[in-house]
């Protein structure tokens, strides 16, 4: 289970019932959406289920702008999980500490994964690879949906994680 933070342009109602529309095909699959909330105040969605953060924002392009807040494990309700504060959310936020789960095995897999990401027209600070848990680390300005789409030409790729980042290399707290 996640929960999945989203910025999302919407500018009137018809663009949120546009969304909600989108999102009801994706709460219908088996393991899907447990939870949608959304504050048109603030224009965040937040979904918690056994959704791919990627296949969400795709299917909303379609129809509204969206961008990956962050994506964050979730398992119960009672877990404290710190989440970027409200003023922190206000600015804009562009640098990213994202964690994916790649199906990788061995050196050469490696680097297939780095070529991608070399080629990757984005602003990336970091890249680690971790090949005994299967995880990729990207730190940079970078959008997590392109990313993964870029990856997933090769590899199946899934987010375990976003989180802003600061510059200098701390995680903002």
């Amino acid at each position: 289970m996640k929960k999945v933070v989203l910025t999302l342009d919407i500018q009137n109602d018809k663009g949120k019932r546009k969304a909600m529309d989108a999102l009801s095909a994706l709460s219908s699959l088996a393991g899907g959406i447990d939870l949608m909330a959304m504050d048109t105040m603030e224009k965040k969605l937040t979904l918690i289920g056994n959704v791919d953060p990627v296949n969400v924002v795709n299917k909303l392009r379609k129809f509204v702008d969206a961008e990956i807040d962050y994506v964050v494990p979730w398992k119960e309700p009672q877990r404290e999980i710190e989440e970027p504060k409200k003023e922190e959310l206000k600015k804009e936020v562009t640098n990213k500490k994202v964690v994916l789960k790649l199906d990788i095995h061995d050196i050469k897999d490696k680097q297939k994964a780095m070529n991608a990401l070399t080629s990757f027209a984005g602003g990336i600070d970091l890249t680690a690879i971790n090949l005994r848990e299967k995880k990729l680390t990207v730190r940079g300005k970078v959008d997590p949906v392109n990313v993964v789409n870029k990856l997933r030409k090769n590899f199946n790729a899934e987010i375990c994680t976003v989180l802003p980042w600061e510059e200098s290399g701390t995680k903002k707290e």
